[in-house]
């Protein structure tokens, strides 16, 4: 089984994002996993379709941390002629090449109108962000964030189904949310703690997961 880890770098979001996509390979691989590991300039649309259209029959697993809006995945975004001109590579027209796929977010809006879309072209599962993804972009703040981005990973790798994977994360939100609010990271950080706090809130309330025919779809059968 393929997992597909797509992980551009080309702003100050996307060079943290990548970095927790990268913490997750060697994890994907002890698992007997086949990981195809598009970061950088290989986190490109062409690579990437061909990539899936080799695979597509396929079940498998499919990791994207980067940006994206409520209908596609974002290769990046370009400045020209003082306009942001935004380049994607997945969208609801040929989301179908994510078909047998479980599909896990690291973006912006994935879990609003892509999410179903997924689904409906044959996507076996789909956990995303129904809203803005925030995190802080510093360590060792973003560390924390990250781990809470992977713990879902690492659970559904241990097993655990889709829905199990989405309360996993939001318990690792939870502790951190708890942890800047009145524990030690309060002290640390003072008068900044409650909007640390607020991120880790915003994420958990905002995380989304949706299967084919709601079933409790897992990695391994």
């Amino acid at each position: 089984m393929k997992a597909f880890v797509i992980r551009p770098c080309f702003d100050d979001a996307t060079r943290v994002t990548s970095k927790w996509g990268g913490k997750i390979i060697p994890l994907l691989r002890k698992k007997g996993l086949d990981v195809v590991d598009l970061s950088g300039n290989k986190a490109n649309r062409d690579r990437i379709m061909r990539e899936l259209e080799n695979d597509h029959l396929n079940n498998g697993l499919f990791l994207f941390y980067g940006h994206g809006s409520d209908d596609r995945f974002i290769q990046r975004s370009e400045l020209k002629d003082g306009e942001h001109t935004l380049k994607w590579f997945i969208d609801t027209q040929n989301v179908k090449l994510l078909k047998n796929k479980i599909v896990f977010t690291t973006c912006c809006l994935s879990g609003l109108i892509l999410r179903q879309a997924c689904i409906d072209e044959g996507g076996l599962a789909f956990l995303g962000y129904q809203d803005v993804f925030r995190f802080f972009s510093s360590p060792p703040l973003s560390d924390n964030f990250g781990e809470c981005v992977n713990s879902g990973i690492k659970a559904l790798l241990g097993g655990q189904d889709i829905y199990q994977v989405e309360q996993t994360m939001r318990t690792k939100y939870l502790e951190y949310e708890q942890f800047y609010y009145t524990g030690v990271g309060y002290n640390e950080y003072e008068f900044l703690s409650y909007d640390i706090a607020d991120t880790f809130r915003h994420n958990k309330e905002n995380l989304v997961v949706l299967s084919r025919d709601r079933q409790s779809v897992k990695l391994w059968d």
